[in-house]
């Protein structure tokens, strides 16, 4: 019984230092995104989950849900600057996901966008990669990395029939080149 309370303590203890490494985390990565926006005299609006965000057109009324797919483009940077991914604007490249696939900063910034949608999102680590090691294409991030996201939501379709989704897509694509 001894045995079984000090392995219960034992597990305790390091959840609680766990958790304590992430709050710090977040912090710190809350610290980075509220002087970079005081340096750069950018004033964000601030979600209770940490998200920080600039919407610089909301686009149409009608908001995707985590179920929907969208098109979106974006580019990925560093609070330092460096680029780290970048398809904003770019016509060769179509990214088009199912929004809860997204990562969870994404997920609740697209989710304030309507199609035409354009916003920065500035994300703390847990709401970006978080702290487990980074698989690629974007293995050159380092984990725990707060991240900066420009995003535009060009068309939302719902990516539950698959045939339908691609159909919507065609006809959204083809109404932006009247």
């Amino acid at each position: 019984m001894k045995t079984l309370f000090l392995s219960l303590l034992m597990l305790f203890l390091i959840s609680c230092s766990n958790d304590d490494h992430t709050d710090n985390q977040f912090i710190e990565d809350i610290q980075v995104i509220k002087q970079y926006l005081l340096d750069n005299n950018i004033n964000a609006i601030e979600t209770s989950s940490g998200l920080h965000y600039v919407i610089h057109n909301s686009g149409t009324e009608e908001r995707p849900t985590p179920e929907d797919c969208i098109r979106l483009d974006g580019r990925i940077s560093t609070f330092e600057g460096e680029v780290l991914d970048d398809f904003l604007n770019d016509e060769n490249i179509i990214v088009i996901l199912q929004l809860k696939k997204l990562l969870p900063g994404l997920i609740e910034g697209y989710q304030l966008l309507g199609e035409g949608g354009h916003a920065t999102l500035y994300l703390p680590s847990r709401l970006a990669y978080g702290p487990d090691e980074i698989e690629p294409p974007f293995s050159n991030i380092d984990n725990n990395t707060p991240l900066i996201f420009d995003i535009k939501l060009l068309y939302i379709a719902d990516c539950k029939d698959e045939s339908a989704f691609h159909k919507s897509i065609l006809v959204k694509q083809l109404e932006t080149l009247k």
